[in-house]
């Protein structure tokens, strides 16, 4: 739905064309998109994670196999890493970036499934930057944290390809009205 007004961009998604007819590619760097008809939040569509736009490159590997490339625009370069035997995503500063070098030059993202884990460690000074369960907000509520307003979404998605209840319109409504956004917000957020 984020870019169903490009123009064939129906006709795709229907399997009737190959490509999307609108989506432009004017250089190595552009792309210009052709809509049915004018549409303010396009950009703003545009931002959401469901239309990140990725180049595809691969490395061939010492043993003969293709391994995916961390590919990024922005600031800064991604680099996949190992750090002491933590799985790690390392951001690097890119000296082009067209507003200048950024004035941090590495950030490291820590990459631990385990909540205990990570907080400890936070605790140890080993983490800048910590997202909280509502059990954790909770926790330490009594202390002087500093909390900042995280720009974020939210969402369910489903694969309608795949057959399941899902595919039914009134189901996927059914859900929407029994989500208690209110207990969300209470329980797993702590009130936030």
């Amino acid at each position: 739905w984020l870019l169903m007004m490009i123009n064939g961009a129906v006709d795709y998604l229907s399997g009737s064309a190959s490509q999307i007819e609108g989506i432009e590619v004017v250089d190595g760097h552009t792309l210009r998109f052709h809509l049915e008809q004018s549409y303010q939040p396009f950009a703003a569509n545009l931002s959401h994670v469901a239309c990140s736009i990725l180049k595809i490159r691969h490395a061939d590997q010492e043993n003969g196999s293709r391994k995916p490339v961390l590919v990024g625009s922005g600031a800064y370069l991604l680099r996949g890493v190992q750090q002491q035997s933590r799985n790690a995503m390392l951001l690097e500063a890119f000296d082009n970036y067209y507003k200048g070098r950024p004035f941090t030059g590495r950030i490291t993202f820590e990459i631990n499934p385990d909540r205990g884990e990570r907080l400890a460690q936070f605790l140890r000074g080993n983490l800048s930057h910590l997202r909280l369960s509502g059990s954790q907000i909770r926790q330490f509520h009594s202390q002087s944290l500093a909390q900042r307003t995280a720009f974020g979404t939210f969402f369910a998605g489903f694969n309608l390809a795949r057959p399941g209840p899902w595919r039914s319109m009134d189901f996927r409504k059914a859900l929407n009205y029994g989500v208690d956004r209110q207990r969300l917000i209470n329980d797993l957020l702590a009130g936030a």
